[in-house]
């Protein structure tokens, strides 16, 4: 089984979906997404309102394994 990464907002750090293998996992309230298959994946923060990429969903996990920043 795959492991599974969550995808951070880079600006806030506030988790915008799970990636689970190429397979990411968006939920908003009574929103459900999941996508595969795709190269490219454009939202935007929920709590900061700032666009957000994934440029390769395979190699999404390796950016944002750990939640970072905050002091």
């Amino acid at each position: 089984m795959p492991k599974l990464n969550l995808w951070y907002c880079n600006n806030c750090k506030a988790i915008l979906g799970h990636i689970e293998g190429n397979i990411c996992r968006i939920k908003r309230k009574d929103l459900y997404v999941e996508i595969t298959a795709a190269e490219n994946i454009f939202t935007v923060c929920y709590k900061c309102g700032k666009p957000q990429a994934i440029q390769n969903v395979q190699e999404a996990p390796s950016i944002n394994k750990e939640k970072g920043g905050g002091d």
